[in-house]
């Protein structure tokens, strides 16, 4: 593939630029950082690629709370550049505050506007992308060992491309729904997410992925453990046949390690 100069500069500083913010989060003075470290790959032997994933959240000292968070992805590969994923700010509204009751089960709603710039690193081909939505999530906590939470997400993208070069049409709009459960005991937790999302151009595009995590709370601040993440499209582009849903494929599954600190 011919890089061009301008384009190689667009994508350093853009990737720079990811790098820098994300690591601003572990040293921006007041409020809370939560800093996010995995290194996984494909279980797949003959496809591995292997990868390294540094995300950062930072939430200032304000009310209502805001988020701002950004990801760099760092293949094993030394000839494959630097990612990110996204660059987003979020804002939390709580609609329905938790009310501790005698049984210690209670229920909170919020909705969280947010603004994100997409693929940074892949501007100089894809052209600029960004996406605008409002994400309700419900919460409820059925005991202090299991907790529950649904979010849902409608969202509209601005694209300077219809598609990508390789001929991949970027949405215009769309809704994200993510189901996560929590069971914990004493410090061990294991967590289970179910995702979707329905996205729409010229046709719909459903995607279907699951998540789970096996982790140690070291302390309050500090936990790490093993992933797992499967995302796929339903419909199977090669073939135009609808995929039956599957929680592993060693081609797409990623494994890997991670850990979570908050500052």
């Amino acid at each position: 593939m011919v890089v061009f100069r301008g384009q190689s500069i667009r994508h350093v500083v853009l990737t720079e630029i990811g790098v820098l913010l994300t690591l601003l989060c572990g040293v921006s003075a007041g409020g809370e950082t939560l800093l996010h470290l995995r290194a996984g790959a494909h279980p797949d032997s003959s496809n591995p690629q292997g990868a390294v994933t540094f995300e950062g959240k930072y939430y200032p000292p304000v009310s209502p709370r805001l988020e701002f968070s950004t990801r760099i992805d760092r293949p094993f590969n030394r000839y494959e550049n630097f990612s990110v994923p996204f660059l987003k700010g979020q804002i939390q509204f709580s609609l329905l505050p938790a009310r501790q009751t005698g049984e210690v089960r209670n229920t909170e709603l919020e909705l969280r506007p947010y603004l994100s710039v997409l693929a940074l690193d892949r501007w100089s081909t894809d052209g600029a992308r960004g996406r605008a939505g409002a994400n309700v999530v419900v919460r409820h906590l059925f005991s202090p060992l299991l907790t529950a939470q649904f979010e849902v997400a409608p969202w509209l993208e601005l694209s300077q491309f219809r598609a990508s070069p390789e001929g991949r049409e970027f949405p215009i709009f769309g809704f994200s729904q993510k189901l996560t459960v929590e069971a914990s005991y004493r410090n061990l937790f294991l967590e289970l997410v179910f995702l979707t999302q329905q996205s729409r151009r010229t046709l719909w595009r459903n995607d279907w992925g699951v998540q789970q995590r096996l982790g140690y709370r070291f302390s309050p601040s500090i936990q790490a453990g093993l992933a797992h993440d499967y995302v796929s499209p339903r419909l199977d582009e090669s073939t135009g046949r609808i995929r039956s849903l599957a929680f592993y494929d060693a081609r797409v599954s990623r494994i890997a390690l991670f850990g979570e600190f908050l500052l």
